[in-house]
């Protein structure tokens, strides 16, 4: 699937720098998208591709041995592949425009050097899958309160939630730290898919008319593809 604008597409920004685009078909405006996310998030979105496809040594530092085994056991890169593979019409299309918008920013700003290999729908599907997973493992009940068999008691109960605790045997110790590790590991290198809040009040419910949008920030490693506020008028 080539990908090219078929119409002008409009990209503005306001004051506070939220991006609009004003496009005649879903096409144009997702290579656009796709432009702008590269323009302003292109490290993250190479150093989160590299990591889907276990490819992180010179991105991760000295804990990307165990991402990459993570990665290819998850096997987020084959599954990208299977998956672009069962998309159909027009969302295929919408993917291969997204991913267009990447490759033309990559080469106008001479970034090809960093990027040799072009985007392509399924490696779109590799981000989105890795961070979906790396929210699921987060938020595993397992690893929020993690207490030895042996120190079950009433007053834990009444401080931690029942549903939140787990408990662990003597002798799984070993077990624990290396869940305990690869945790961090997770949260320090690829984090949740979105973390932080967001609200949006629409423009019926305000005195002004004009649509009202804020969020809040945690963690910059969330900044793709979760937190990215942009306004997309389809106008065809």
């Amino acid at each position: 699937h080539e990908a090219r604008v078929e119409n002008p597409v409009k990209v503005k920004r306001g004051t506070s720098g939220i991006p609009e685009i004003t496009a005649k078909t879903p096409e144009d405006a997702y290579l656009a998208l796709g432009y702008l996310h590269a323009k302003d998030r292109f490290n993250l979105m190479e150093y989160f591709r590299a990591v889907a496809g276990a490819r992180s040594e010179k991105l991760a530092g000295e804990e990307s041995r165990m991402i990459d085994r993570l990665s290819n056991a998850a096997g987020f890169s084959r599954k990208s592949q299977e998956l672009a593979k069962l998309i159909h019409e027009p969302y295929l299309s919408y993917l291969a425009s997204y991913a267009e918008g990447i490759n033309l920013y990559r080469e106008r700003s001479g970034n090809r050097k960093i990027s040799p290999v072009k985007w392509t729908p399924a490696d779109v599907i590799s981000v989105l899958l890795l961070k979906e997973w790396a929210s699921a493992f987060l938020s595993n009940r397992e690893l929020l309160f993690q207490i030895p068999e042996s120190d079950k008691s009433r007053i834990i109960s009444e401080i931690i939630p029942e549903e939140l605790q787990y408990h662990y045997r003597t002798g799984e110790e070993k077990n624990i730290e290396i869940i305990r590790n690869l945790t961090e590991v997770v949260r320090k290198n690829i984090g949740r898919y979105c973390s932080g809040h967001a609200f949006l009040v629409p423009a019926e419910k305000t005195e002004n008319e004009n649509p009202f949008m804020a969020l809040s920030l945690q963690d910059e490693i969330s900044l793709y593809p979760a937190w990215y506020p942009v306004h997309i008028i389809i106008d065809g």
